[in-house]
């Protein structure tokens, strides 16, 4: 029997669950309880969301939507509920980054960075309701990446890493960890009584293909040296990979673009944002050096993950590498004092003449890679649904977990490896020990990215772990429109779009504030204005007179006081006239556009008296207004 509860006050007892009811645990965190029970009275009991339940030592709750309520007939009603983790909890908080005032609320974004910089950014939010609560565990060591999220919950993002990072995600209490779970537990399972399983269905994977019994392996097609293989364009095996088999013929290739000679370099000084040093460089490369080509160097870590940067000068004697700015980046300096290398980034080098060890090594290394796909494609790839024997359980009181891996064995079946546990579903109502299992293969990572792994690892052993990151670069846009200028009358200029922007490792609010104190951003976007708008002739240019009763170059009180006399009267032949173009809206001193020109810059008077109205114009448009009493603002 089971009980229901409201924080710490049971609200139902004595529950009956269905015989059919179960806990389903599958690998990625996934795990839930249903409950169907049928419940006698005239009202059904109202439960809510986080109303609780302890199923097997677990406690569930109700998260993601209340129960389904039927109602059989007046003092009847079937309850139907799925109970779920805690952990399912982190899908009720958004997945936010930082805003311009340094808030974790900005939905949608796109930053780089290992798998513990968006680890760091989950907990980062969690925490902002539940302090905490929520704590990391293990962290696989990854490469750097580009992964945009938008308008995600912590439990949907979660989902994304484990498919982006090729990883697994797994619950400890309150602790997430994102590496493999998989263990031998030392299991044996057959079928047969006493064996351990009472049935056994074998079915193919959803991708099943026919088993690889010949591969050919190709490599990549950077650093390889002059003539290589009778000039071959990519690196390559003697032969195709094939072991001795039962099963026919089933040819097939493989491409590892990512393996090619090279050699990863581990920075261990730095000078300025363009140069650094890796003390333990094996070969001098002023000596393997192209020709028509510049080398360069890609980094695998740090704030420069992903770029790939040309090689100004190396000095061989200092192991020191001088690097140029990446012309390609058009929105940000690469490298800058906020973004360059750091001690402990690691790096591979390209477009060079490798020496011959590192294509001996690259060959090596596309045959283990090669070798590992062939093995783990020279099978049938297949699913397992087993049932085991309840009392046989129950008897080596063997207890299951997600991930471990059983060996299994069936001789009819063709079968006796090891095999990890996909899910498992427990019966809970009627023993603890009635289990269904599904064992499965994994999906491999990609070869490159254990490639990736390994050589960062292979650079990161002997140091301090790193801890747990925070998102370490921030990004501000500042935005404006210029509009061309120096057009002909009849013209106007286009407007144009200018945007740059500005990076801090401190916080959004310190880019934008650079941002905001750039005082070349206006020239700058002028200056681009001119340099790329257009001069677009908007339709017919017409012209509206306008009539001033006099004009003042500078001395304008001096004017006033004669238009003010009480003797003054306005002869509407000496008035000035203006011509107000309906294109720039600027008033010219002719009504035709063949060598037309603004009128003089200077004060015209609209009426007289000792309030006239007097404007400035400068350059054809007002910039000032007022009057002869109060004077004129020029702005």
């Amino acid at each position: 029997m089971l009980t229901i509860k409201r924080g710490n006050t049971p609200i139902l007892t004595n529950i009956p669950p269905d015989l059919g009811d179960y806990v389903q645990k599958q690998r990625n965190g996934i795990d839930f309880a249903t409950l169907n029970w049928v419940q006698i009275g005239d009202t059904p009991t109202d439960l809510q969301l986080d109303d609780s339940v302890e199923i097997l030592g677990t406690t569930y709750s109700l998260i993601s939507k209340p129960p389904t309520v039927e109602k059989i007939d007046s003092r009847k009603h079937r309850f139907q509920c799925v109970f779920e983790a805690e952990h399912y909890k982190m899908k009720r908080v958004k997945y936010f980054f930082l805003n311009p005032t340094n808030n974790l609320k900005e939905k949608a974004f796109t930053i780089m960075g290992d798998l513990s910089v968006f680890v760091g950014l989950i907990k980062m939010n969690l925490d902002r309701d539940n302090p905490g609560k929520w704590t990391i565990g293990t962290v696989e060591v990854t490469e750097a990446r580009n992964i945009s999220f938008d308008n995600l919950n912590c439990l949907s993002a979660i989902a994304q890493l484990v498919s982006e990072f090729q990883t697994e995600f797994w619950m400890n209490g309150n602790q997430m960890n994102f590496t493999s779970k998989a263990k031998n537990n030392g299991l044996i399972f057959k079928y047969g009584q006493g064996n351990g399983l009472y049935n056994i269905i074998r079915s193919p994977q959803d991708d099943e293909s026919a088993p690889i019994t010949r591969l050919s392996v190709f490599g990549g097609s950077r650093n390889l040296p002059a003539g290589y293989r009778n000039y071959a364009n990519t690196l390559q095996l003697d032969n195709p990979i094939e072991l001795p088999t039962t099963l026919p013929l089933n040819e097939e290739t493989i491409t590892f673009p990512e393996i090619f000679p090279q050699y990863l370099g581990t920075v261990t000084s730095v000078g300025n944002e363009f140069s650094f040093s890796a003390s333990a460089m094996p070969f001098n490369l002023n000596d393997q050096l192209l020709p028509v080509l510049t080398a360069k160097v890609i980094f695998q870590t740090g704030l420069l993950a992903g770029y790939e940067i040309e090689v100004a000068s190396y000095d061989n004697t200092n192991k020191t590498f001088v690097v140029n700015k990446v012309e390609s980046e058009k929105d940000l300096e690469i490298p800058s004092q906020d973004l360059h290398a750091e001690v402990g980034d690691t790096f591979i080098i390209v477009d060079m003449d490798p020496p011959a060890e590192l294509v001996q090594l690259a060959e090596q290394q596309l045959y283990d890679f090669g070798l590992d796909y062939y093995k783990a494609n020279n099978f049938h790839k297949r699913n397992y649904a087993v049932t085991p024997d309840r009392m046989h359980f129950k008897r080596q009181a063997i207890k299951l977990e997600v991930a471990d891996q059983v060996r299994l064995i069936d001789g009819p079946l063709g079968v006796d490896r090891l095999i990890p546990i996909e899910s498992f579903k427990t019966f809970y109502a009627r023993s603890e020990w009635d289990n269904e299992l599904t064992l499965s293969d994994y999906p491999i990572i990609d070869p490159y990215t254990r490639l990736i792994r390994q050589q960062i690892k292979q650079a990161q052993s002997g140091q301090p772990k790193p801890p747990i990151q925070s998102p370490g670069i921030y990004v501000f846009s500042r935005i404006g429109t210029f509009q061309k200028q120096g057009c002909g009358i009849g013209f106007i200029g286009e407007a144009v779009k200018f945007e740059r922007k500005y990076t801090s490792i401190i916080s959004y609010a310190d880019a934008m504030n650079q941002g905001y104190l750039d005082l070349s951003f206006n020239v700058d976007g002028q200056a681009n204005a001119d340099a790329l708008g257009r001069c677009v002739n908007s339709g017919p240019v017409t012209y509206t007179p306008l009539r001033f009763l006099t004009y003042a170059r500078t001395n304008y009180p001096q004017t006033c006081t004669f238009i003010s006399r009480p003797d003054y009267v306005r002869n509407p032949d000496n008035d000035i006239i203006g011509y107000l173009n309906n294109v720039d809206n600027k008033v010219y001193v002719r009504n035709y556009e063949a060598g037309n020109e603004y009128i003089p810059n200077g004060f015209y008077y609209t009426s007289s008296g000792p309030g006239a109205h007097i404007d400035y114009y400068s350059s054809g448009s007002i910039a000032g207004s007022g009057d002869c009493e109060t004077g004129v603002i020029i702005e």
